[in-house]
């Protein structure tokens, strides 16, 4: 899908023909996006499909995951940009008590920018990135004790995933998780 940019998700250029496409590809069982702001699209693209499921973001776990876990318990957000993903976007596409989603984002983060959101270069030190990644994850669970489940949103933060469980002891959801548990369901 060439029209999957950070940029587009948020004008919306050509994605929608572009999954179209998808959809109008009678082989495909599973379809799926890399990217949780994809969310807006996911009810659009499900009443299109002929016994086609379609996935778009990690996030359409959240209501299962709020009702694993007791009310005071909350679940942090990893997401590439905060600022595009907030509690009020959340509520607008989710039946779900966002006090209980806390979110924090990788922008302010310098490899993760440069290289993922504004897309200035393509030589990533995945070292580098993974530092930040880990040192985001610090904080947000030092300052947010209550939070019991990490979500991944962002699939540029996934290869951080089994590393992010073994240092931190919490269970981590991401895309991978749930197509792993659709796959097994479908094949």
């Amino acid at each position: 899908m060439n029209s999957a940019t950070l940029s587009n998700l948020f004008i919306r250029k050509d994605i929608k023909s572009d999954i179209n496409d998808l959809i109008n590809e009678n082989n495909n069982k599973l379809i799926t996006t890399s990217c949780g702001f994809f969310y807006y699209l996911q009810k659009d693209v499900v009443d299109k499909l002929n016994k086609q499921i379609f996935i778009s973001p990690s996030l359409i776990q959240l209501p299962l995951l709020l009702n694993i876990i007791s009310n005071k318990e909350k679940i942090g957000i990893i997401t590439a940009n905060s600022n595009s993903l907030n509690n009020e976007y959340l509520s607008s596409h989710l039946s779900i008590d966002a006090n209980r989603i806390i979110i924090q984002g990788m922008e302010d983060k310098k490899e993760f920018n440069e290289c993922i959101i504004e897309n200035k270069r393509d030589n990533i030190n995945l070292n580098l990135m993974k530092t930040e990644i880990i040192d985001t994850i610090s904080m947000l669970l030092k300052n947010n004790k209550s939070i019991s489940i990490l979500l991944i949103e962002c699939t540029d933060i996934d290869f951080v995933a089994n590393d992010i469980k073994k240092q931190f002891k919490i269970p981590v959801f991401n895309l991978i998780s749930l197509l792993n548990m659709m796959y097994k369901c479908i094949y």
